[in-house]
């Protein structure tokens, strides 16, 4: 069952080397900020597009996002709770805090789109991307952000939410698969596979891009993380699984979905703890734990469906 996760592994393995040695004197921050470049702008929108425009579509591309949304939100309802309750008891400061929320409540599809590929095959794909693009992104984009607001005491306004969401490429191939698909426009099946061919090469640099982001002599902290790492993959995507059966989700399209939801903290959370001056060091090192974690019990969810 883990022998379909070890190209994963070792990709990944090969970024944290990277980090470690920098080949070449080329520093990890520098090649990770080259590649997220080559993947958010190109392979991801392409392979999207193309995987959106081949796959038969259903209620899945409502329901698949609504049980991810549900995982999303019950993820931050417990974290705000549970880190609120604990910096009252040890005193833990608001930017702490809030680096945990955003960890615990949020996935990673740059995660979660290999590993489903691994443990699915090319189906595995579509519905990693439904629940990442249609739930995950515009809930980080929006809630993720507020979130992070919140705990640094700033502000900002519903327009520059929007504008954040109209500057993801990635959105862009979703966009334009519904747009082609709901106008019956048809695209060459030979253009199609050379899209999937060509963005495919997003897949392994997502993984490698994860590996030089990994940071294990930050898991000192192991009291805090812990709870974040039990929020994020145990009772986040349990929430989404009990509404993806409710609402009556196919059982290979809910196995890969309820994959995706337990995948690790996003990347962008990074971001988000760095602009806003939230602890990035602590969110780095939940990344982290959870990303082990993750890959670890990965197989283990398809036994919950």
């Amino acid at each position: 069952m883990y022998s379909a996760l070890l190209p994963v592994i070792l990709t990944m393995l090969a970024g944290y080397i990277w980090q470690r040695l920098e080949p070449g004197g080329l520093d990890s921050q520098t090649v990770s900020n080259v590649l997220n470049q080559l993947l958010f702008a190109l392979f991801a929108p392409v392979l999207i597009f193309a995987v959106l425009m081949r796959a038969e579509l259903g209620s899945e591309v409502i329901a698949i996002p609504v049980a991810g949304a549900v995982s999303i939100v019950t993820g931050i309802l417990v974290s705000v709770a549970f880190y609120r309750l604990l910096g009252r008891m040890i005193n833990l400061s608001p930017a702490r805090q809030g680096s945990l929320v955003l960890a615990s409540s949020f996935a990673n599809g740059s995660v979660a789109l290999p590993v489903c590929m691994a443990l699915f095959g090319e189906p595995g794909l579509k519905g990693a991307m439904l629940f990442d693009l249609l739930a995950t992104v515009p809930l980080i984009w929006t809630g993720g952000v507020l979130i992070a607001i919140w705990y640094s005491g700033g502000s900002l306004s519903p327009a520059g939410l929007g504008k954040e969401m109209l500057r993801l490429p990635p959105l862009w191939g979703v966009a334009a698969a519904l747009i082609c698909k709901a106008l019956q426009i048809n695209v060459p099946e030979g253009a199609l596979q050379a899209a999937i061919d060509f963005g495919k090469a997003a897949i392994p640099l997502m993984v490698f891009i994860i590996g030089l982001s990994l940071r294990l002599e930050q898991l000192r902290n192991i009291g805090l993380l812990l709870p974040a790492v039990v929020i994020r993959l145990l009772i986040a995507p349990l929430a989404g699984l009990l509404i993806g059966r409710l609402l009556g989700i196919d059982v290979n399209e809910l196995a890969i979905t309820v994959v995706a939801m337990a995948s690790a903290s996003p990347a962008v959370g990074i971001l988000l703890a760095y602009r806003y001056q939230l602890d990035t060091a602590l969110y780095g090192a939940t990344l982290s734990l959870t990303l082990m974690t993750y890959i670890a019990i990965a197989p283990a969810y398809k036994l919950l469906v």
